[in-house]
């Protein structure tokens, strides 16, 4: 019966070392971050199909220049999420090179 308790015990110690607790975060992280780009793509897409309904109802009123300023703003945001991944990448790389 003793046999039987350490052997669950050293199998839950042998999951629980540091280095898989370190790639579950990992792996749960890298989750959180798709998670977020998704996101971030749709967010993009949508506020890109409000500025051209401001473009199209403007009829060269004040909402030109705001339609400008989103779409301005959302390009911004695009080179962000596509630059994320390689800026990740460079912070571990710097920290654990």
């Amino acid at each position: 019966m003793n046999e039987i308790f350490i052997k669950i015990i050293k199998t839950v110690q042998a999951q629980t070392t540091p280095s898989n607790v370190t790639t579950t975060i990992e792996a749960i992280a890298g989750r959180a971050t798709n998670v977020l780009k998704v996101t971030a793509y749709v967010l993009a897409i949508l506020f890109t199909i409000i500025a051209g309904i401001f473009y199209i109802t403007s009829l060269g009123s004040g909402q030109v220049k705001k339609a400008h300023t989103m779409l301005l703003w959302i390009a911004v945001g695009i080179a962000i999420i596509l630059l994320s991944s390689f800026i990740v990448s460079l912070v571990q790389y710097i920290i654990n090179p």
